[in-house]
């Protein structure tokens, strides 16, 4: 590595904290930059410092054509990808000559739309017979005579457009499922972009990961769960804890992505049945996913160093890891007088990200974002009662 060498990474919050800890546990000489590639005010990759840049490139912006105009083309560059959108992007662009030295995964002979659309991914999965899905049907049923009273809302894909997709609802009544709808068609979304899903076993440690790196010579995995999630019903686990890899999963996955041609860092999500006993594939992270750094420390950090190129480590003892704590949520957490969290906080075994310092000073920035992002909303309520959405529409990035 050189200071003519350069690590990209396409958000700026706190996947891209783990990802930037990791690069430079390595010895990294060159340059690192974190992308805002949001709204908000205040970024928390700004915290970091230590030679971290932070590069303001608006979602509507070509990604491929920005770097460019940055970072010379014979420079050699390592994109690290933690959403779709920005990897949607420089896939469509490959073929600049600035790409000839840059480094991403999956690589571009993977076919995206086989796992980032959920409709073809599920098929692909059945048709090919390599695992268990949910039964899931398109947004022009009716779910209710599909389903009865209890079903996910959820689109198709995650991000439309440059639009990051409202998050996936449970729903209960028919009043929850026409708010859905409302919100939907508001934002300019249609039937035809969302579906519905039977819902399986909302216990969230039902919910199993199977992570790591994957290529068809020499694939590492870990298994983790949520032990917390936040929001309680369907969010991400802001609590997750390693597990010992189920042989029946670690070979349903390997699989699937093999048949994919897949490469890279990943995160495939399982949720059990409790009907049949069995685990469906919910989801196909093909990217740095939140809470990667639980898996890279127990992988000796080949995430990372493989995407680098660098010198395979072995996996020793030691330095293993148990949980991987969000230490924003801890503190929400018990500022509301909820101290589930903090035990694993104070683990020895636990990642906290970010440290428990930043965190009490990225407190009030986070709240202005919030604040911030609450008007924007209610600007766009407004907004959308006179004319309708147009494509440059935005909602919350987080």
């Amino acid at each position: 590595m050189n200071r003519r060498d350069w690590a990209v990474i396409s958000s700026d919050y706190l996947n891209s904290w783990g990802i930037v800890d990791a690069i430079r546990a390595t010895g990294w000489q060159g340059r690192l930059v974190c992308l805002d590639r949001g709204e908000d005010p205040f970024t928390l990759m700004n915290l970091y410092r230590r030679g971290v840049e932070v590069w303001r490139v608006p979602l509507a912006a070509n990604l491929l054509v920005e770097l460019g105009a940055k970072i010379p083309k014979d420079d050699r560059k390592f994109l690290f990808f933690t959403e779709e959108w920005s990897l949607e992007q420089a896939a469509a662009g490959s073929a600049n000559p600035w790409c000839g030295n840059a480094t991403w995964y999956p690589s571009s002979h993977c076919t995206l739309d086989r796992f980032l659309d959920r409709g073809l991914f599920y098929e692909f999965i059945g048709c090919r017979g390599l695992g268990e899905v949910p039964f899931t049907v398109p947004g022009e049923r009716d779910p209710f005579g599909v389903f009865g009273t209890l079903f996910f809302f959820r689109f198709r894909r995650t991000w439309l457009q440059g639009r990051r997709t409202p998050r996936i609802r449970l729903i209960g009544t028919r009043a929850e499922f026409q708010r859905a709808v409302e919100n939907s068609e508001r934002l300019g979304f249609s039937q035809a972009d969302w579906c519905y899903q039977e819902a399986l076993s909302l216990d969230p440690q039902d919910n199993i990961s199977v992570c790591g790196w994957h290529d068809s010579n020499d694939p590492l995995y870990v298994a983790t769960h949520k032990v917390l999630q936040f929001p309680t019903a369907q969010g991400n686990g802001d609590v997750c804890e390693v597990l010992p890899l189920p042989e029946e999963l670690g070979g349903v996955t390997r699989r699937l992505l093999d048949e994919l041609e897949f490469s890279g860092p990943f995160e495939l999500e399982f949720i059990l049945d409790r009907a049949t006993g069995k685990y469906c594939v919910i989801e196909l992270n093909p990217r740095f996913w939140m809470q990667h750094p639980l898996a890279g420390s127990n992988l000796g950090h080949a995430l990372v160093r493989r995407y680098l190129g660098l010198p395979k480590r072995e996996i020793g003892s030691g330095s293993e890891t148990s949980y991987w704590v969000n230490s924003v949520v801890a503190v929400y957490r018990a500022l509301r007088g909820d101290l589930r969290a903090w035990q694993y906080l104070r683990d020895p075994a636990a990642i906290c990200v970010p440290p428990l310092s930043v965190t009490m000073r990225w407190l009030p920035r986070f709240a202005i974002n919030l604040a911030a992002r609450r008007f924007r909303t209610r600007w766009a309520r407004q907004s959308s009662q006179e004319p309708a959405p147009t494509a440059e529409s935005g909602i919350p990035l987080r």
